[in-house]
């Protein structure tokens, strides 16, 4: 509405910056995966098709000439534009201090809550099971992901007696765009400040308790599946997850029996999938 008001109602002027500013998005992102390509030479799933290889380096021909026409559009654009350029600019320029002052911000926040998160030994695996996870046969697989929501937990340990059944804490991290299939996931990458922030209050959860819990981060594109393939090579029990904003109850089981019955390993158990809302109510499935 600023915009608009700024503009007296204008749609010459509006169209104008707003292609302004999709040419040159388009030419930066076009550079950008330029950069990319050197920065990061390995395999990929998508590539622009028209790559010469020239030693051990790959030369993005076809990258190279979408960019050169977004390019030239783009200054073509800007020269012949007045107006287009001009309030384009100013967009930029406001925009870009909007974001370097919430940045700066942003880093000043994360650096004073940074010595409140607790460390974390991290362990890599190629895949799940219970002598890595040191989780016996039988044990309760729960499943997070808000660190602010974590009701099932609490529950779970309240009822849980830990020297006879293990807990097990997973949370997922879901591997989605163009890097999503990639089968070596960067360490970086698979613990983010997000995981050391909710397992930091999983572990305040369970410390409150006075229980011991087992924590695992598991990669994967699809929730469900990763639950029903880690409670499956676990050897869990009950499966307990949180109540989902986006689907009912009904669903959630649902989706998790249809991952489960998919399985190519035969389950060795039977298995309960309960799911637990923020008002403590409890939905209990057999799968």
């Amino acid at each position: 509405m600023a915009t608009i008001i700024g503009s007296r109602g204008d749609v010459y002027m509006l169209g104008e910056a707003y292609a302004f500013g999709v040419v040159w998005s388009f030419t930066f992102n076009a550079f950008a995966t330029i950069i990319l390509r050197f920065n990061r030479p390995g395999e990929q799933e998508w590539k622009v098709p028209g790559n010469v290889r020239v030693g051990r380096f790959e030369i993005p021909v076809g990258l190279g000439l979408i960019a050169a026409i977004l390019l030239s559009t783009a200054l073509v654009n800007m020269f012949t534009k007045r107006v287009a350029t001009v309030s384009g600019l100013a967009f930029t320029a406001i925009f870009f201090a909007i974001f370097t002052v919430s940045e700066r911000i942003s880093r000043r926040k994360t650096d004073r809550s940074r010595g409140a998160l607790d460390p974390f030994k991290l362990d890599y695996q190629g895949e799940i099971n219970s002598e890595v996870v040191h989780a016996r046969p039988g044990n309760l697989l729960v499943a997070v992901r808000n660190a602010k929501s974590l009701s099932q937990l609490e529950i779970v340990l309240e009822r849980t007696n830990t020297r006879e059944r293990d807990v097990v804490v997973m949370t997922l991290l879901s591997l989605t765009g163009p890097h999503g299939g990639e089968s070596n996931v960067h360490r970086e990458r698979l613990f983010t400040g997000y995981e050391q922030q909710l397992f930091t209050r999983v572990v305040a959860v369970a410390e409150k308790q006075g229980k011991p819990v087992e924590l695992i981060v598991v990669p994967s594109k699809n929730a469900y599946y990763a639950i029903a393939q880690t409670a499956r090579r676990l050897d869990s029990a009950q499966v307990i997850v949180g109540r989902s904003w986006k689907m009912s109850a009904q669903e959630q089981a649902r989706q998790f029996r249809r991952f489960w019955k998919r399985l190519p390993e035969r389950p060795r158990r039977r298995i309960e999938f309960v799911v637990i809302g923020p008002d403590r109510s409890e939905r209990v499935f057999a799968v």
